[in-house]
């Protein structure tokens, strides 16, 4: 052997025994967590005033109101004078145009019914209250329904329809790629309104917003829910979409979802 060879040897040895000591000197990595999750450390957790577990936690991080510089877009979530109640003040979204920023302009607003084709009950109405006698009416869009008939306020008579619109909002609208709106559907829990008793939305709209004052819906994804109880009209898991995400490709949104307890995350391909 050439006092070269020698030398690359004695030097290849050394690295081997200096990675074989290194080696035996770096921790094990440690064991998967009891609940199965990897590359997440619990640094607390959402409680109740009771100090127990909050099940029903879930992120708040969304970009809402959305906006690209030029416009924006926001769910009518807390009552706003925009139009009369009975139209759904509170249940649509709408687009500001941003053109003149000292000025904002709301140019298109969205309800989630057609109020003249489906006037929705006024929010005093025994109907949102749990003990009306009609639970789970049958779903027809739209239904109109003389809600001051005095017969159908009192009990005595069963409304003919019910429009899940009316026990469904929105609050969180996002933009995707291009021209696409993403928004958000949720029981109806303002005014002290909404029911479970009768079905709502949940899930989300896409919307085509290349003309801003005017939002045409493309398509509506609902999340799979139970099948409503015959006498007290709950359906299991039919809370709706909260808040949510959208990178363009993917939704990431919390849901309740058939099978799970509480909201969970899901992922959506769009």
């Amino acid at each position: 052997m050439t006092s070269k060879s020698a030398c690359l040897h004695a030097l290849t040895l050394a690295i081997l025994a200096g990675a074989m000591v290194e080696a035996a000197t770096v921790a094990p990595p440690p064991p998967p967590p009891a609940d199965g999750n990897w590359n997440f450390e619990q640094v607390g957790q959402a409680e109740l005033a009771d100090g127990s577990r909050d099940a029903q936690a879930y992120s708040k991080l969304s970009p809402w109101p959305d906006t690209d510089g030029k416009y924006l877009y926001s769910g009518c979530y807390d009552p706003a004078p925009l139009f009369d109640e009975r139209e759904g003040r509170d249940r649509c979204f709408f687009s500001v145009d941003l053109t003149n920023p000292d000025k904002p302009r709301r140019i298109g607003l969205v309800p989630l019914f057609d109020a003249a084709a489906s006037p929705p009950p006024p929010n005093n109405h025994p109907v949102w209250k749990d003990d009306y006698p009609y639970p789970n009416l049958p779903v027809r869009t739209p239904c109109k329904v003389n809600w001051d008939d005095p017969a159908i306020r009192a009990g005595t008579q069963r409304p003919a329809c019910w429009e899940p619109g009316w026990n469904t909002h929105t609050h969180t609208v996002t933009r995707g790629p291009g021209n696409i709106l993403a928004v958000n559907l949720e029981r109806y829990h303002a005014f002290n309104s909404g029911t479970e008793r009768q079905q709502s939305y949940h899930g989300v709209r896409f919307y085509d917003i290349a003309d801003r004052a005017h939002p045409r819906l493309l398509s509506q994804w609902d999340a799979p829910a139970g099948d409503a109880d015959p006498v007290t009209g709950n359906t299991p898991a039919a809370l709706g979409v909260h808040h949510f995400n959208f990178d363009g490709s993917y939704l990431y949104l919390g849901s309740e979802y058939r099978g799970f307890v509480g909201r969970i995350l899901v992922i959506l391909d769009v």
